[in-house]
């Protein structure tokens, strides 16, 4: 409206521009200063224009104010910030892209374990949920740069995509590795010939839901001790435990095999580090009260 009225004013009085942006300004305000100079009627009807217009417009910015206010948009709107604000401050997190079957038990199983996790999800439903259990999430399409980054990328531990499209996973890992060449990534598929594409997207480990059930019904039906021995080392519920820590080339466990019954009262484990594979070692012990 300020635009408006002052061409208009400049156009059909010859005003300067500093006298039609001063005649528009008043005008809006309803200050009720005189006209700088007398109109014409052409300019009086324009000035009816511009007042109709400047109320109208503050009525409706008004009225969108209440509506947000009303509806909750305003809050949500603050709430956001809050929640990227706490993003912005994590480091060393977990994300994981896409809340659906397979991210849902993801996400909920690393904040059981005590880190923190964001979660990556567009869809409204989905986001509803996340809002009910008070989970760190970003709304929007993982596959883009910035829902990446405002995700924490940067920072992030390890990434998890695990969206129900495999071309979506494949472009979530290539761009991942591109703004983060240290990240761990772990991807999703639900086909095999998939997997040799999802590693040479930048992909570490690939798993198949599908494939890792199947196989553990196959477990359980020809070795159920065995697999209920690894179900309740998993599962966390019990005081039982796996862990995996990391050893040093300058460890005395580096490159042997061994068993300490001993290593700890009222534990025992199994450890083993060799040199053709991950200095890392596996220990399952049981925990006393």
């Amino acid at each position: 409206m300020i635009l408006f009225g002052t061409s208009g004013y400049m156009t059909l009085e010859g005003w300067s521009f500093i006298e039609s942006v001063y005649m528009v300004i008043i005008t809006l305000s309803t200050v009720g200063f005189m006209e700088v100079r007398p109109l014409s009627n052409v300019s009086r009807v324009m000035t009816i224009l511009v007042i109709f217009g400047g109320v109208g417009a503050f009525f409706y910015l008004g009225g969108s104010l209440a509506q947000m206010f009303v509806e909750g948009k305003f809050q949500n709107l603050l709430g956001r910030r809050r929640v990227q604000k706490i993003i912005d401050e994590l480091d060393g997190h977990y994300i994981v892209c896409g809340y659906g079957r397979i991210g849902r038990v993801v996400a909920q199983g690393i904040k059981k374990e005590g880190f923190d996790v964001v979660i990556i999800e567009r869809s409204p439903k989905a986001l509803e949920q996340l809002e009910e259990q008070k989970m760190l999430f970003i709304a929007g399409d993982a596959t883009t740069d910035e829902v990446l980054l405002s995700a924490g990328l940067k920072k992030a531990r390890c990434l998890i995509t695990a969206l129900a499209e495999d071309a979506a996973n494949v472009f979530v890992t290539l761009t991942s590795r591109q703004l983060n060449p240290d990240i761990t990534i772990v991807a999703r598929t639900d086909t095999e010939a998939h997997v040799s594409r999802l590693k040479q997207a930048g992909a570490e480990r690939v798993f198949m839901p599908y494939s890792i059930g199947g196989m553990r019904l196959v477990q359980s039906v020809l070795r159920p001790t065995a697999t209920s021995l690894m179900d309740l080392a998993i599962r966390g519920d019990i005081n039982l435990q796996m862990e995996e820590l990391p050893v040093s080339d300058r460890s005395d466990w580096w490159g042997k095999w061994s068993r300490t019954p001993e290593s700890a009262p009222g534990s025992t484990s199994s450890l083993s580090a060799l040199n053709n594979l991950p200095v890392k070692w596996c220990s399952i012990r049981v925990r006393t009260p």
